[in-house]
Order: structure tokens, then sequence, then C-alpha cells
């Protein structure tokens, strides 16, 4: 009993398991896993259109259309007229906006920095 008090006391319970914080690392998204998620779905082609696009990544397709001309869907999008993306490369973008903007928002502080150097 006086030995359970203690380590209650110094945080050493055995019941409660403590551990140091650690940002946790999200696994990413693997082909596959987005390909087995449309196998039976004829719902969203390979091949998407606008609208399609928009209704699978459940925002407006003017919101798609103007993602994709900031170059947040580089990977899956064929520009020009009619704008088509790779379904499973733009689930799996969709998936990493959050590190596409980051990677975004680099590359135009980069940009503006090599415009302001040469003026």
């Amino acid at each position: 009993m006086q030995i359970e008090e203690q380590e209650q006391q110094n945080g050493m319970d055995d019941r409660v398991e403590q551990r140091p914080h650690q940002p946790t690392q999200r696994k990413r998204l693997a082909h596959d896993e987005v390909h087995a998620a449309f196998r039976n779905d004829s719902r969203f082609p390979p091949i998407l259109s606008l609208n399609e696009a928009a209704n699978l990544a459940h925002l407006a397709p003017t919101t798609v259309k103007r993602l994709a001309s900031e170059g947040y869907f580089r990977d899956s999008v064929r520009r020009g007229k009619p704008i088509a993306f790779w379904r499973d490369r733009f689930v799996m973008e969709v998936m990493e906006l959050d590190k596409a903007r980051k990677r975004i928002k680099i590359e135009n502080q980069r940009k503006e920095r090599s415009i302001n150097e040469t003026c």
C-alpha cells in the first residue's frame, strides 16, 4: 500500500502510461488505397471533369479551377479546355492540400525575393 502511494505521488502509476509529447506523423496516402476506394464506384471515372472533381472534393467548381490555376493540382490536372483531372492523383493531392499550400507559399516568397533582388 505504501509503495502504491509513493508511485502515485511520483507519477509512476502503472495504470496511467505517461509519454513525452511527440508530434504524430500522418501516414501518407498510398496510390493503392485510393485505387481500391474507387474500384466499385462508377460515379467517378478515372479522368474527371471539373464538375466531377469538384463534387469529389466537396468544393465549388470555381474553387477547384482557381486552385488548379494557382498550381495546387499540378500532378493531376490537364490544363486547357476542357480542364480534366486524373482521379487518383487528384484525390491524393486534395488530401495533401495543407502541405501544398505551404509549398506554394514558400515558392511565392522565393519569387518575390528574386524580383526584389533584381530591382
